[in-house]
């Protein structure tokens, strides 16, 4: 009999171990980058910066792939969608990855590993698997599962189907968690959600990259055939997720609104700014969603901005809708002026379809920089500990 736990998982799609811990996930995990020896995650040259490296106190397990090589699907309809991702109702940043495969193909389990959840979520089953060595890794979009909960599993052996969203596509949605990292976006219990490409197994790891550059990457350089999941502004398996940090005063990052409730009206939810320069593009990125699906007003294009005036002057180029112009304010360390974590940004900005503002009026809204929590802790009221 399946365990059904509902109501468990607020963010819907993510499937992260929200329902059934052990006693560790709930420890205290201290910060390694206070360690003065420590070395951070960055993108990994032997890889040609296709995944990263692991920074120090990342568990030392190493993941196989969920599926043979040639199951994975890259075409119109199906491919992946790297981690870190600003793109597709995750404005804020994929803290998940999207990787489709070919039709009745099933999942299976990255290591050994107990299963601790089964659950159901509308119309799709999560399974979260404990591989041990801190890591918990989170199966989504399952049609049927060929597991319970409390099983034993072994690397390899096969959990479950994906669900079906186009012809000859089957889902393998996957989220993976390191409870000794605290570097990337965190649950409410500690330890940073993470991508399962930088995990794998090396022979593993050099299979799928190998893979994705040759369906992916050959193809958009021979001709601009952009498969299913990839934007060549952030082309990689695992794609920065923070970048307001390394670059104060600027419009970069993620932002969330907090001068008004959010809804699916005017102005949107959640805004994402993001410069590319590698290989494959130059140029910026401006995205925006609500909380809550597709809103009456939302952008997605590139942008320009102009640092040289006070305020600050931004236009947001659509290839298919109105150009946005606006001016915009950021102010480092702003957060306790909201509420919020005092370290934060904050940004106020004014929107306009004419031209650019003069001025700020009553029709400027206040947003504020995005930080390690899921979205609805981090934008409707401050992260825990703020």
């Amino acid at each position: 009999m399946l365990e059904i736990i509902k109501e468990c998982n607020p963010d819907g799609c993510i499937p992260i171990p929200d329902c059934e811990f052990d006693e560790f996930m709930f420890k205290d995990i201290p910060y390694p980058q206070d360690d003065p020896n420590y070395v951070a995650a960055q993108p990994d040259p032997d890889y040609d910066f296709f995944t990263w490296t692991l920074p120090t106190g990342a568990s030392d397990l190493r993941l196989s792939l969920m599926a043979d090589i040639d199951d994975f699907l890259f075409d119109e309809y199906g491919g992946i969608g790297g981690w870190g991702k600003h793109d597709g109702e995750h404005t804020e940043g994929l803290g998940h990855t999207w990787i489709e495969l070919k039709s009745g193909t099933p999942v299976k389990s990255l290591a050994d590993g107990k299963v601790k959840s089964v659950q159901l979520s509308g119309t799709e089953y999560h399974i979260t698997i404990h591989y041990g060595h801190g890591l918990v890794g989170g199966h989504g979009e399952i049609m049927t599962p060929y597991v319970e909960t409390g099983d034993v599993v072994k690397r390899g052996q096969e959990i479950g189907i994906g669900m079906s969203f186009q012809s000859g596509q089957s889902s393998a949605e996957y989220s993976l968690t390191d409870l000794n990292r605290t570097d990337g976006s965190r649950s409410r219990y500690g330890g940073s959600g993470v991508s399962v490409f930088d995990y794998l197994e090396e022979e593993d790891k050099k299979l799928i990259v190998n893979k994705y550059k040759e369906e992916v990457i050959e193809s958009f350089l021979r001709d601009g055939t952009t498969v299913w999941g990839f934007n060549p502004v952030e082309p990689y398996l695992t794609n920065k997720l923070f970048h307001h940090d390394d670059n104060p005063g600027t419009i970069l990052g993620t932002w969330y609104l907090i001068s008004e409730p959010w809804g699916t009206e005017y102005p949107s939810d959640i805004m994402a700014f993001i410069e590319a320069d590698n290989p494959f593009y130059t140029g910026t990125l401006a995205n925006s969603q609500d909380d809550q699906g597709d809103g009456d007003w939302n952008f997605e294009g590139e942008y320009e901005v102009d640092y040289s005036v006070t305020p600050n002057k931004l236009k947001i180029i659509q290839p298919v809708s109105t150009d946005f112009y606006a001016i915009f304010e950021v102010i480092e360390d702003n957060g306790a002026s909201y509420g919020f974590e005092p370290e934060r940004a904050t940004m106020k900005i004014q929107f306009s379809e004419v031209n650019y503002p003069s001025t700020f009026s009553d029709d400027a809204y206040v947003y504020i920089q995005r930080t390690q929590y899921p979205r609805r802790e981090d934008g409707i009221e401050p992260a825990p500990g703020g």
